[in-house]
């Protein structure tokens, strides 16, 4: 094995793999490793080409090299910070909602809602449509990909968000019913 992937280094390594898209604090966390040694670390692997880094927002993530995409890196950024990820799949669920729909599912002001929809616009993952007097908003291109990267990363994203899902499943299945009785 390459010495410069070994003990603490390759620990990450395989954790970065396993979690593409993690931050640092979260490593740090999840590892057990102090801020400054797991930056290290970090630097070295990027360095020497084993991993990538890509910022979003307040948080730096890191995946393997060569393994991802730009949008796959932008969408697996989106898929791990909460109220973005509740949006897009809220909007996988139903294409074309509104600002309003948006903002009861998610329980977000209007003012919130606006703040992550242009962000989710600004980097291509959904785009605003004017009907009429309302706007609706759709999934940007293929959905498949969101998708895909939901099936591969499925148990990843399972382990770190099982209560989170479920709870948004729930609240997804809540409202439909809710739109429905309305529509009676």
């Amino acid at each position: 094995m390459d010495e410069e992937l070994s003990g603490k280094r390759k620990e990450i390594y395989d954790y970065i793999q396993e979690h593409p898209g993690s931050h640092l604090r979260e490593m740090a966390r999840n590892l057990d490793l102090a801020i400054g040694e797991i930056q290290y670390h970090l630097d070295v692997l990027e360095k020497k080409g084993y991993i990538v880094s890509k910022r979003m927002g307040l948080y730096k993530r890191f995946y393997p090299s060569k393994m991802f995409g730009e949008r796959q890196k932008e969408i697996m950024g989106i898929l791990s910070q909460e109220t973005p990820r509740k949006i897009l799949l809220f909007l996988l669920h139903k294409p074309g909602a509104s600002h309003r729909e948006i903002a009861e599912f998610a329980r977000l002001s209007a003012p919130t809602v606006t703040w992550h929809m242009k962000r989710l616009a600004d980097i291509g993952l959904v785009e605003a449509k004017r009907e009429g007097r309302s706007v609706k908003y759709y999934i940007k291109g293929s959905a498949t990909d969101i998708e895909k990267i939901m099936k591969s990363y499925y148990p990843t994203f399972w382990e770190r968000w099982a209560d989170r899902f479920a709870e948004m499943w729930l609240d997804l299945s809540a409202y439909k019913e809710k739109e429905m009785q309305e529509d009676d």
